[in-house]
């Protein structure tokens, strides 16, 4: 028994000498598990830092936003300052065309005008066919200005109308007088053609009224490019001031002589034959 309580005592000793170091590295390694339970805060530390990551990428968007801002208004007023460019290089074009035209077309409208008076004969064919041709080579005469301001549109539209008007007066004056060269009654393409001329001055007098007030709305002063009356025609003409003169001294609806219903008394009605 004693023999066998050394021998056990001995081998306990001996177990005791094995697994001492391997408890003692599963105590180390659970202290040291324990121990490395405590990073989590480091842990927090780098989520604190991705928020402030966060928070810097929305500060660097914000500033990237009002430079996008920026950049977009300033190519906004770029492409302002280039259509009112445009659209003054329309408007000086423009002026010359009207100039131009109204002048080919005067003595048209003043020889066709004739016609219109109660009583007044068929034109001969050779004046009839003479017009035509001078209304043709005058709408000739009008530029191409490719997109422009409303304003130089109207203007422009009025006068292009106008010019079809007087090619379809002139048209119809031409078959009157081939008719009374024929010895036939004349009287139905005339009127057609006296019509159609007081309907083409009046569309042009509104252009001329509308191409004054833009003048004078530009700083250019009165713009005065009316054609000839037609007896019954009804047309705009030409206000009281003279050519080149703005309009500083009037002010609210006295500011344009075109406006109001008594603003103008020189944009009278023509009278009717």
């Amino acid at each position: 028994m004693a023999g066998l309580a050394g021998g056990g005592l001995a081998v306990g000793l001996v177990v005791g000498l094995l697994l001492g170091p391997a408890l003692g590295g599963a105590l180390g390694a659970g202290a040291d598990g324990a121990a490395g339970a405590a990073p989590v805060p480091a842990s927090t530390g780098t989520a604190e830092s991705g928020s402030a990551s966060t928070d810097g990428a929305g500060t660097d968007g914000a500033e990237g936003g009002d430079d996008l801002a920026a950049r977009v208004e300033a190519r906004a007023a770029e492409l302002r300052e280039e259509s009112a460019a445009r659209d003054a290089e329309a408007f000086a074009v423009l002026v010359d065309d009207v100039q131009v035209v109204a002048e080919a077309v005067t003595p048209v409208v003043e020889a066709a005008g004739a016609h219109a008076e109660p009583g007044a004969p068929a034109p001969t064919p050779a004046e009839a066919r003479e017009w035509g041709a001078a209304v043709e080579a005058a709408g000739a005469e009008l530029s191409d200005l490719g997109s422009a301001g409303t304003d130089v549109n109207l203007v422009r539209t009025s006068v292009e109308a106008s010019l079809q008007q007087l090619t379809t007066a002139t048209d119809a004056l031409a078959q009157a007088a081939d008719r009374a060269a024929a010895g036939e009654d004349p009287a139905g393409p005339l009127r057609t053609g006296v019509g159609t001329l007081r309907a083409a001055v009046l569309t042009w007098s509104v252009g001329a009224t509308q191409l004054d007030a833009v003048s004078v709305e530009r700083g250019l002063g009165h713009l005065h490019v009316y054609l000839p009356g037609v007896a019954g025609s009804g047309a705009i003409t030409a206000d009281e001031a003279e050519e080149g003169e703005l309009a500083h001294d009037h002010a609210g609806d006295d500011a344009h002589d075109h406006e109001g219903d008594d603003a103008h008394d020189d944009h009278d009605e023509g009278t009717a034959p």
